[in-house]
């Protein structure tokens, strides 16, 4: 069942030699594993997981209780029991998994045996029949093994069966109560072939040892008078570790069997030995590629056995720990090919990284030597191995890394000996070799020889004493004078002396910037550097006592990102490295200018706690994010998170700090993480490429090496997988569509591609993975892709356009020979016809000099017709204003007319009403007319001006809408009007607005029969306003669309003669809309409608800085006048 590497006993040697001196690997192993645990809720079948298998192609296959999972890192696949359905499994409760020989898929149950086929995706099943005595002996499988032959091995509850592939046939071996060299008990429940080819049978009535050579079994069982046999004779597993130790686990205890003197030594529970394996029930062996021998019980957790204390250290579920292990009951243990430990438990999945890049220690309940709190406000390390550690409410823990002890100095407000607060901010030990210790409620000397401390506190009515009790950092400069940060300022203590000289916040420019101080750094010419909290970066020179603020200016992007600094760095180069609440910032204290690192330049977080740097000048920084390490040459972030181990994706302040050795420790919410920079490389594990999947028109097609496809199969997708299970969500890929794709497309963590309408022919899809830590795989997964071509691009197809080709060629070669008949007799005809030209050439020349002397007369003739047009134009301004005088006098006189009216009879009255009516109504057109060409002819000649002024244009027209459905109504017509916005403000003309909206509703009027509607839409464009006035008239043809806007122009037909006007109307509604930096355009069809479309500009800057120039509207529009005909637009008086 399991196969692990051998290694030599002298090995095995060297290892526990180096185990035994190395002081941190003792402590090693007391630091907790961080587990990722996998239940339903991931899509696993059911939680009790017995069995857990890596095949060859790098899937990991997960035997439940209720059904068995393929899982991929990003999804399971489950298969399941299909009653009658022979390619399904034979029972749903998996017991076993098992390649074997040609790297076939096996898979025990309880009620029958299964081999999976890869090509198909489906089961053949065998089972047990009583009728025939080749078959299983039992569907009850306990336990399959290939043996070093390639023979398959099934243990059973009825005896062992070997089986037989070629011939499809089991062979049994089961108890002879009459033979002694059978095995000792039909129920077999664990078999395993030691290096030396020998067979371990356990059964429930004990352990079988089988020599294939001798053929002969020796069976050991337990006795309980001798200590030196088996603890009990229940078998559940047999195991041989690197050293050539036979483990075996029984329902009673675990075994180590000495081959030697064939003894055993037991190992069990001991509720008084907290070094003793923690439940004796053993339901899994195995020895990880580290030779950590681990150990799964029932109830009580994983157990790794300790080779040098002959012990077991224990990792149980902690309902408070979500990375604690999911379940104690432990099934199943297994070690992936990138070195990730799976455990299977009744709770579901569990698994952890046995080498994680970084260690983290952290508070273990129910043990001693741990942590007594979890969140680390401090870290510092003595040449004696010892680790102080400063928490938040366990007080001062010291940690002898060489024996793995700890001791707790803790507040007792009844000793005043004891840590002043249980809250300690930061740990400093001095060049006199004394160590400091702060807190929020006062500093703290510690005396080695009696292990205890000497408080300082503030005393309001000592100015000498320390200036605040929260005391946040402390720092000894090269003069040996001791600087205290607090939250009131910033204190210089003198040791003789005992006392305490402040620096706080002053008036004048040369005074701290802010009490709040964090941080005390100097630098390599003695400066020293402040951090606050609210004040920025503070330069305090020791000689002048004066301080130099560097704070944030929002405005200014060269000065320091944030005012909230929590830790100063110097570098080589003398560049200061400045950690801020919003980045990381560099300070060149040359020209004094400040460069700024943030997310954006791939940081994990803006917010930094703080910064250490290494043998190799990488930053690292830990933020509230997880820790970055900054490449400063290349000006590159490598960012590590949880998954890597490290505590928390939260740091803490003051919680860094790096040993004379180069050891690197952070500290967070959740313990510490402790790691040599130079040990933190990335995983070489090269990932297996798999494609998991191919779906064509969104249906899963089966998988082989090569997939062929019709023409009509136009869309294809490929699923694929990078096999490496640290952190499978952040694997990277890359794929290639060989015949389509030029090169390589990357896409990131997506493990999908798709393609549309391939052309016909031959393809290969290729896909390579790289995995967490961007290390690329050499092995690239590929399918070959066969697509039909359609009927029109086969073979036969072009073969018919071959013999189209040669029959259209014949066609034409005829064509020709035609042709050049032809040409023949008309090159004879030519010849007479040239004759016949050059007599007429003669007498063309003489034509021509005759049109010379035409070209002159009409030349004067075009100048004399410019002269008339101006004439007529003047002309027609004359003949309007002496046509304007008499209509008013004949207005005046209606209304005269009206009033005497009055006092006349009823019928006298209604008689003159109707005729002044007519006469009225007439006037007034023909007023409109005289206005309309008088504007008309003031347009063309540049002498009309608009009046510009900021208007609410939706009241306007709304309001001329308004007005007009009256006589709209009595007209039997509809009007409608509709406005995206309630008010839009425009620079308009409103008395030309309402005259060209008066204008197009009058013609839609004239246009639009009885019961017809017309719609008048607005539309607000942020930097214009469209107004849409729209009938379902009798239209216009599209020919004479273009001609509308003309002077003196209209639509030439029966519909538009039968509706007069002066042609002037929609020309001059162009004119003054164009005026108004707006265009119009029409949309109309013959027994539709129209619409016209009017477009006005919410700004009229051109109006406003100059005169209009009316002339540049009409430019190029010719200067001809035109045949007065009837105008469309005209609309009728009431009174």
């Amino acid at each position: 069942m399991i196969f692990i590497i051998r290694k030599s006993f002298f090995h095995f040697i060297i290892l526990a030699i180096i185990i035994f001196l190395s002081p941190i690997k003792v402590y090693a192993d007391n630091h907790s594993i961080r587990f990722n645990n996998i239940t339903v809720e991931e899509g696993l079948s059911q939680g009790s997981v017995f069995e857990i298998l890596q095949d060859n192609k790098g899937y990991l296959w997960f035997g439940t209780y209720d059904g068995l999972n393929k899982y991929d890192g990003y999804e399971f696949k489950t298969y399941k029991n299909t009653p009658f359905d022979e390619e399904t499994l034979t029972n749903n409760g998996v017991t076993v998994i098992h390649e074997g020989s040609n790297n076939n898929l096996w898979i025990g149950t309880y009620n029958g045996l299964n081999k999976y086929s890869y090509k198909t995706d489906s089961f053949t099943q065998y089972r047990h029949d009583k009728e025939d005595n080749n078959s299983i002996s039992s569907d009850v499988i306990n336990e399959i093994l290939t043996d070093k032959s390639g023979r398959l091995w099934l243990a059973t509850e009825n005896g062992i069966d070997i089986y037989d592939e070629e011939n499809d046939k089991f062979t049994h071996y089961r108890n002879d109560p009459n033979d002694k060299n059978t095995i000792s008990c039909n129920s077999v429940y664990s078999l395993y072939q030691d290096s030396n080819g020998i067979f371990w049978i356990g059964t429930e009535k004990g352990l079988n040892r089988y020599n294939p050579k001798t053929g002969k079994i020796k069976k050991f069982f337990s006795n309980p008078l001798d200590k030196d046999t088996l603890s009990n004779n229940v078998i559940y597993q047999i195991y041989e570790d690197s050293t050539n130790t036979l483990w075996i686990g029984t329902r009673n205890g675990l075994n180590k069997f000495n081959r030697k003197t064939e003894k055993f030594r037991r190992y069990k529970n001991d509720p008084n030995d907290k070094n003793s394996i923690k439940a004796n029930k053993i339901q899994a062996i195995y020895e990880d590629t580290n030779n950590n021998l681990w150990i799964g019980t029932d109830g009580g957790g994983l157990n790794k056995y300790d080779r040098k204390n002959d012990g077991f250290i224990s990792y149980l579920h902690n309902a408070n720990d979500s990375h604690s292990i999911i379940n104690n009951d432990v099934l199943e243990i297994k070690e992936d090919s990138s070195g990730i430990i799976w455990v299977g438990t009744y709770g579901g999945i569990s698994k952890f990284n046995p080498n994680p890049e970084f260690s983290h220690y952290k508070t273990e309940k129910n043990k001693e030597n741990t942590l007594n709190d979890n969140m680390i406000f401090s870290l510092y390390e003595d040449k004696e191995n010892i680790l102080w550690i400063g928490t938040s409410n366990g007080g001062l823990n010291r940690f002898n890394r060489s024996t793995g002890e700890f001791k707790y100095y803790t507040y007792d407000k009844s000793d005043s000996n004891t840590l002043s607060s249980n809250k300690v901010t930061h740990i400093f030990k001095d060049s006199s070799n004394t160590l400091w210790v702060a807190t929020d409620r006062g500093l703290n000397k510690f005396n080695k020889e009696k292990e205890n401390f000497k408080r300082y506190l503030h005393n309001k009515n000592d100015k000498s004493t320390i200036v605040d009790n929260r005391v946040k950092y402390i720092f000894e400069d090269s003069k040996k004078n001791l600087w205290i940060a607090t939250r009131e300022g910033l204190d210089k203590f003198n040791k003789d002396k005992e006392t305490f000289t402040h620096y706080g916040e002053g008036k004048e420019p040369f005074g701290l910037s802010d009490d709040y101080v964090r941080y005390i750094y100097e630098d390599t010419k003695g400066n020293l550097w402040l951090g606050t909290v609210f004040g920025g970066l503070n330069k305090f020179n020791k000689e002048t006592e004066k301080f130099t603020h560097y704070e944030n200016d929002p405005e200014d992007s060269n000065t320091i990102s944030h005012n909230s600094i929590k830790c100063i760095h110097e570098d080589d180069n003398g560049y200061l490295w400045i950690a801020t609440n919003n980045g990381l910032n560099r300070f060149n204290p040359k020209d004094e200018s400040f460069k700024l690192y943030t997310e954006d330049n791939g940081l994990s977080n803006n917010y930094i706690y703080g910064i250490l740097e290494d043998e190799n000048n990488n930053l690292w920084l830990s933020t509230n994010n997880g820790l970055s390490k900054f490449n400063k040459k290349r000006e590159e972030f490598k960012n590590y998170g949880v998954s890597n181990g490290l505590q928390n994706k939260e740091f803490n302040v003051n919680a860094f700090y790096k040993s004379n050795t180069g050891e690197m420790f952070f500290g967070g919410v959740n313990g510490f993480n402790s790691f040599f920079p130079k040990d933190i490389e990335q995983r070489q594990n090269k990932p297996q490429i798999n494609i998991s999947s191919i779906n064509v028109l969104g249906k899963e097609i089966n998988l082989k090496n090569k997939i062929n496809l019709e023409y009509t199969d136009d869309y294809i997708s490929f699923n694929f997988v990078a096999l490496d299970y640290l952190n499978p969500k952040k694997n990277r890929y890359a794929y290639k569509l060989e015949g389509f794709d030029k090169e390589w497309k990357y896409s990131g963590t997506r493990h999908y591609a798709s393609y549309t309408n391939l052309e016909g022919g031959d393809y290969v899809f290729k896909v390579k993975g790289s995995n967490s830590n961007g290390i690329w795989s050499e092995d690239i997964a590929k399918v070959n892709i066969s697509i039909e071509k359609p009927p029109w691009k086969r073979w036969w197809a072009f073969a018919l356009y071959f013999l189209i080709f040669i029959l259209l060629m014949y066609l034409v070669f005829n064509y020709v020979n035609i042709l050049e008949n032809k040409v023949k007799e008309r090159t004879y005809e030519l010849d007479n016809t040239n004759k016949e030209l050059l007599n007429e050439i003669k007498e063309r020349r003489k034509i021509e000099g005759e049109l010379k002397e035409k070209l002159n007369e009409n030349k004067q003739l075009y100048e004399k017709i410019v002269k008339d047009e101006e004439f007529q134009r003047n002309f027609f301004v004359t003949l309007s204003h002496e046509l304007k005088t008499p209509i008013n006098v004949i207005l005046g006189a209606i209304q005269l007319i009206n009033l005497q009216a009055k006092s006349k009879t009823d019928k006298a009255t209604d008689r003159i009403k109707k005729h002044t009516k007519v006469i009225k109504r007439n006037s007034y057109r023909l007023l409109k007319t005289v206005n309309n060409l008088i504007d008309s002819t003031k347009i063309k000649s540049g002498d009309f001006k608009l009046s510009i002024e900021k208007k609410d244009i939706v009241y306007l027209v709304r309001d001329i809408v308004d007005s007009m459905k009256g006589y709209i109504e009595q007209e039997k017509l509809k009007i409608y009007f509709n406005s995206n916005v309630d008010k839009k403000i425009i620079d308009c003309d409103i008395v030309e607005i309402e005259r060209i909206v008066l204008n197009i509703i009058s013609n839609a009027i004239k246009f639009t029969p009885e019961g017809g509607a017309i719609w008048v839409d607005m539309k607000d464009q942020k930097d214009s306003i469209k107004i849409s006035i729209k009938d379902n008239g009798i239209g216009i043809p599209k020919e004479k669309q273009k001609a509308i806007f003309e002077r003196f122009k209209q639509s030439d037909n029966d519909l538009t003669r039968s509706h007069q006007g002066s042609g002037i109307g929609l020309s001059l509604v162009k004119s003054l809309v164009e005026m108004h930096g707006g265009s119009i355009e029409i949309n109309s069809e013959v027994n539709k409608g129209s619409e016209f479309i009017i477009t006005l500009p919410t700004k009229n800057d051109k109006y406003k800085t100059q005169e209009y120039d009316t002339k540049g509207i009409l430019k190029n529009k010719g200067n001809n006048i035109k045949n007065i005909e009837i105008e469309l637009s005209d609309l009728s008086t009431n009174e």
